[in-house]
């Protein structure tokens, strides 16, 4: 039997330069997909970024706007009552005076009044199924001595009940009456209001009568819950979170209230610095970023771009501006997955 041996196949010149052009396309068409999903994704990022900016400026903004509101309001009774139209020896009226005010403003959670005599008025909201009640404490002194009561009224001020109290109150120890001491407009650091045992801030003002003299202070509450309730409601993604801490690490604001929440071993409020979140490695990250930041870079705001546990994250840090009464600094953060996760997953799939 005659064997006949394999033929060599042989490629002709025009089929390898066929393969050769086919497989250069490939490789380009492949490197184009893949610069344009890397473009795609700096530019979902750069847009991220813009929107946290925004947030940051708009949330500076608002919460000023809010803070401001109680600077005129504490302003304006200040002026009412140095100019004589409002008088604080008058309980009764001025009393009914701060109730419209609260009535009137939501933003504002209490209202006081000390003098340098240990007098007291304080109107502050109770919310009940029916709208909101009102809650007046007083402290009165005749002939020496000191009378404390508690006063109980509905949505129309009709009074519900009245009690007297003895708890040692006096309003020349609270941090809103350093007005008076200082003689001059303060905002409080964040501190535990002593009746509704919740932190929040006052701004403050010294009073003064017709012969220039200073009697006492006047102040307006504000709950680090409501400026909470504000970031809550402007979030920018699944996962994001906003919060606005002091310079010094108090916090004065949480889009997750439950956050900054602590309380003591007899379940009594505390307030809560920064270094307390040391359970989240996000902050504490970021927190140590914003240490090594200039003055002038907070003011500016900065894009920080940082990675916790092989996860990346954005965040922008902008400071109130520098003539602001308030030493705090607006930061946003969400997770890099939250804007382009999805789009990092479509092309997986199409590769």
């Amino acid at each position: 039997m005659k064997i006949y041996p394999h033929p060599k196949h042989k490629w002709s010149a025009p089929y390898l330069i066929f393969i050769a052009l086919i497989a250069l396309q490939s490789l380009a068409v492949g490197i184009i997909m893949l610069k344009q999903h890397g473009m795609g994704e700096e530019i979902l990022l750069t847009h991220a970024r813009e929107m946290m900016q925004r947030l940051a400026v708009g949330a500076i903004y608002n919460a000023r706007r809010h803070l401001q509101s109680a600077e005129n309001g504490a302003r304006l009774t200040k002026g009412l009552v140095e100019t004589g139209i409002l008088s604080p020896e008058n309980t009764p009226d001025f009393e009914m005076y701060l109730l419209e005010m609260l009535k009137n403003d939501g933003e504002f959670s209490g209202l006081v009044y000390g003098d340098n005599q240990g007098k007291f008025l304080y109107v502050t909201r109770q919310p009940s199924l029916h709208g909101n009640n009102y809650l007046t404490k007083l402290i009165s002194r005749h002939d020496g001595k000191k009378h404390e009561e508690i006063i109980q009224r509905d949505e129309n001020f009709t009074i519900q009940s009245r009690a007297e109290i003895h708890d040692g109150f006096d309003p020349r120890t609270r941090p809103w009456y350093a007005a008076f001491q200082q003689q001059k407009e303060l905002w409080t650091p964040p501190y535990i209001f002593y009746t509704s045992r919740d932190p929040g801030i006052t701004v403050s003002l010294p009073l003064f009568d017709k012969k220039g003299l200073s009697f006492g202070a006047f102040g307006v509450d504000i709950e680090i819950n409501s400026l909470s309730y504000f970031l809550a409601h402007r979030k920018i993604s699944a996962h994001s979170f906003a919060f606005i801490v002091a310079r010094d690490g108090a916090m004065a604001a949480h889009s997750d209230i439950n956050r900054i929440k602590k309380f003591d071993k007899m379940g009594n409020p505390q307030l809560v610095n920064i270094t307390d979140l040391s359970d989240d490695p996000v902050v504490s990250a970021l927190w140590t970023k914003i240490g090594a930041m200039k003055t002038d870079t907070l003011l500016q705001g900065s894009t920080i771009d940082f990675a916790v546990a092989g996860k990346k994250y954005l965040a922008v840090v902008r400071s109130f501006p520098g003539n602001s009464r308030w030493p705090w600094l607006m930061t946003v953060v969400a997770p890099e997955d939250d804007f382009i996760g999805i789009f990092r997953r479509a092309r997986q799939h199409h590769l």
